[in-house]
């Protein structure tokens, strides 16, 4: 189908989901199959918290998905053949995956290299198109407080060549070089003014205007959205009805 959608990871119900660009009607959704002996949790199934769609020039359509129950990430190739008959899920099939992180999350691609947010490992892994792990000297990030150092990442996104991590238990963004891996800036503490963060749990890059890129901060305790400009500048700042968690 060349219709557009939007891929979503529902975690709980461990499926892939895609859903039309307003999100009010339900396209496809994919199972994909797991190694119960891998499980590192006990979770009954696979648990797919990220997902990025890989640039391999393919006939076939297929995604990067973090996969929190195995600790791998996984390269499915999305099909159009059902589960079972009469089922509505879809097969997505396992192409290759990675050796195993502590507890993946956010994933992002920068050219050939796929970036993974290591929660657990407090870490940022760097792979090539087929998972297998590139030079120490790309991936970045261990446990800290520090400038550089990471305390539960989770969503991640690229920018010209800048890696920006939602470094979620220190209430900041940072940004690291997708060349070299290297420290480059940091802003945010914690707090509720604008600008401030309270647990960042994710991040994507978006057009503000006909020349500046921004960044859209998703806050999983401050119950809201905050847009600002890539040097940590807010620009607007969505507070979401009290309860919720994005």
């Amino acid at each position: 189908d060349t219709h557009p959608v939007i891929l979503l990871a529902d975690r709980c119900n461990s499926l892939l989901r895609a859903v039309s660009p307003d999100g009010k009607q339900l396209v496809t959704q994919y199972s994909y199959s797991w190694d119960s002996e891998r499980a590192m949790d006990g979770t009954p199934g696979p648990h797919p918290v990220g997902i990025a769609c890989c640039p391999c020039a393919s006939d076939n359509f297929e995604i990067f998905v973090a996969d929190a129950t195995s600790g791998r990430i996984k390269l499915l190739r999305l099909s159009a053949e059902p589960v079972d008959d009469g089922d509505t899920r879809r097969v997505a099939v396992t192409v290759a995956e990675s050796v195993p992180l502590v507890r993946p999350a956010g994933l992002a691609i920068w050219e050939d290299t796929l970036f993974a947010a290591d929660e657990r490992g407090h870490r940022v892994a760097a792979f090539d198109m087929q998972l297998r792990e590139r030079s120490s000297s790309l991936s970045f990030g261990r446990y800290g407080g520090a400038p550089g150092k990471l305390d539960t990442p989770l969503g991640l996104c690229v920018w010209r060549a800048t890696v920006y991590v939602a470094d979620s238990q220190n209430h900041r963004i940072q940004a690291f070089s997708a060349r070299r891996g290297t420290f480059l800036r940091n802003f945010g503490v914690f707090g509720s003014a604008a600008g401030e963060f309270m647990q960042p749990t994710g991040l994507t890059t978006i057009a503000v205007g006909s020349t500046e890129m921004g960044l859209v901060v998703i806050e999983g305790m401050g119950s809201r959205v905050q847009l600002l400009a890539l040097n940590g500048r807010p620009l607007q700042m969505i507070r979401l009805p009290h309860g919720a968690q994005p």
